[in-house]
């Protein structure tokens, strides 16, 4: 009896899966139900009523090892997913700052004598300052950010944002400068 408790003692602190175990992640991880993976993972269970395979694949589902397993395969798949289709705040960053340089160009067509003609444009002044405006509001969330306290406008923005609206001249017109 000493001996069959130190085998199962032993066998709870074993997190790998038995072959049918895996099979039957890897099922549910390429979109079949826990009815189908189950079939696919035990053959017996091909004869059994669909009540009979749901319960056994909702026990096996709901052991520890194997939600585990499928939950870390789930967030591998996420993991390299989004590596190379999430932009990262770096490379928003580096947009913004060729857009407000004047550096980012995009394809347009325009009409000329009834044709469509390709023809590659720099940003305006608008979508710079635009790009400037959100570079500034996220230079302040991260210094927010990093020192905790609420950041005091120094003025760049409402200044940017007048130049976006065409109020530049707001000021100079009232003689403030």
């Amino acid at each position: 009896m000493a001996r069959g408790k130190a085998k199962s003692k032993n066998k709870k602190e074993d997190n790998s899966l038995t072959l049918a175990e895996e099979t039957f992640v890897q099922e549910l991880i390429k979109g079949k139900s826990q009815r189908e993976a189950y079939r696919i993972a035990y053959k017996r269970s091909k004869n059994w009523t669909d009540n009979a395979t749901d319960v056994n694949a909702s026990r096996l589902y709901n052991k520890p090892k194997v939600s585990l397993r499928l939950s870390i395969l789930k967030q591998q798949i996420v993991d390299e997913s989004t590596e190379d289709t999430i932009m990262k705040a770096k490379e928003i960053l580096e947009i913004y700052t060729k857009i407000a340089r004047g550096e980012e160009t995009e394809e347009v067509f325009v009409s000329d004598m009834g044709m469509s003609v390709k023809k590659t444009k720099k940003p305006s002044l608008k979508d710079r300052i635009k790009a400037l405006e959100r570079l500034d509001k996220i230079m302040a969330l991260e210094k927010n950010n990093e020192q905790e306290s609420n950041v005091k406008d120094d003025g760049l923005t409402k200044q940017i944002g007048k130049l976006a609206k065409g109020d530049i001249w707001e000021d100079f017109d009232n003689g403030d400068s």
